[in-house]
């Protein structure tokens, strides 16, 4: 299977040409011994939950997940004769030995596949099926980066935590030049000790930040290393990718 990979808008979806093709033989019971059957199949991205814009190409489609990373795969009929009825895409990890199989309804156009996170190499290939019941033939397996054709969010650039002897003061600023979605306002997050993670911490607030500079007495300042974070998120709670520092006291 073949086809370049695009994003999650509804343009992408909707756009086959170039995509490959799914086809294989059926049986007389679908109208012709030489009738054929097969699907076109888009992988249109990974959408990093369910939000307005992204769960867009959604439309029509089968239901988005309620949550987390998941990856888009847009079906429609392809070359052959007889009309697929429905389709089913098998997934898996690269380099796993079993498939998972998840089907849709022609009818229905875009399929999601949770259960993956960003940056994972994922395999996938399709089929479709005649009203008859007879299927095509597996396609070839296509390969996909989850998260490679998410929309760019503007993230943190910048992000300083200094503790000012009573307070903390927390100043950050965003990247600059053409981005697909503007943030909502920022996270900061903190964790005691040195070099921890984003989802190692906790939020020191509720609701999101739009003016910087901001002054907060929490963290307790215990002496020590602290680890602060700031993150960009989009009004539909999609988290760009957090920056980072080590503070000691």
């Amino acid at each position: 299977m073949t086809g370049a990979l695009a994003g999650t808008d509804g343009a992408d979806v909707a756009a086959a040409s170039g995509a490959a093709r799914v086809s294989g033989g059926l049986a007389a019971t679908d109208g012709a011994d030489a009738a054929s059957i097969s699907a076109a199949v888009r992988i249109s991205g990974s959408i990093a939950g369910v939000d307005g814009a992204d769960g867009a190409a959604g439309t029509g489609s089968a239901p988005l997940p309620s949550g987390g990373p998941a990856i888009a795969v847009a079906l429609r009929p392809g070359g052959g004769p007889v009309a697929p009825v429905s389709y089913e895409v098998g997934h898996r990890l690269a380099g796993a030995s079993d498939w998972v199989v998840s089907s849709l309804a022609a009818v229905a156009g875009t399929l999601f596949l949770p259960g993956y996170t960003a940056g994972q190499l994922v395999e996938l290939r399709a089929r479709a099926a005649s009203v008859s019941g007879a299927w095509s033939d597996w396609s070839g397996i296509t390969t996909h980066v989850v998260g490679s054709s998410d929309p760019a969010i503007r993230d943190v650039a910048t992000f300083a935590a200094i503790w000012t002897g009573t307070s903390w003061h927390y100043a950050w600023a965003l990247e600059v030049g053409p981005v697909s979605v503007e943030p909502a306002g920022i996270k900061i997050r903190h964790g005691l000790g040195a070099s921890l993670g984003w989802d190692d911490m906790d939020d020191l607030h509720t609701g999101l930040l739009t003016v910087s500079p901001w002054d907060l007495s929490a963290p307790p300042a215990t002496p020590g290393s602290h680890t602060f974070g700031a993150c960009a998120v989009t009004a539909t709670g999609a988290y760009g990718t957090p920056v980072l520092v080590t503070v000691s006291v």
